[in-house]
């Protein structure tokens, strides 16, 4: 995060902003590779002392678990809310999944000159309401 965005959201837990509800992607990429090793922040706890409540280590792959933490964000209406989910970035996308490559490229829908999503059916993605394969 970037420095008015610490003052932005220290701001909105002195405002008691209990409507507002963020989601944190925590994938463990960043634009040049993965973090670990060098992001250090503690991500959950910064937004504890800002006022913030923290709903931690969700699942953002799965659509109950997202749902059940935006309906405990709901529930407190005296601080802003926080939802750190824990994806893999590119989830799905053949041969981007889990790799930096995801933040700026599009996807290669193509692999060895066939479809590549092919390779990757749909329900193996757990995606509601995917029963069939592509």
């Amino acid at each position: 995060m970037e420095g008015i965005s610490h003052e932005v959201c220290s701001l909105a837990g002195t405002q008691k902003l209990g409507k507002l509800i963020v989601f944190y992607d925590d994938n463990g990429i960043s634009i040049d590779g993965e973090v670990k090793g060098w992001f250090t922040d503690d991500t959950a706890g910064r937004f504890e002392a800002f006022g913030w409540q923290v709903v931690p280590a969700v699942d953002g792959h799965d659509p109950a678990a997202v749902k059940a933490a935006l309906e405990q964000a709901r529930d407190q209406d005296d601080q802003p809310s926080l939802i750190i989910c824990k994806t893999i970035i590119g989830f799905g996308a053949p041969n981007k999944q889990g790799k930096e490559e995801c933040h700026g490229a599009a996807p290669s829908w193509r692999t060895n000159g066939r479809a590549a999503l092919t390779a990757t059916p749909r329900p193996s993605r757990n995606w509601p309401g995917n029963s069939s394969a592509a």
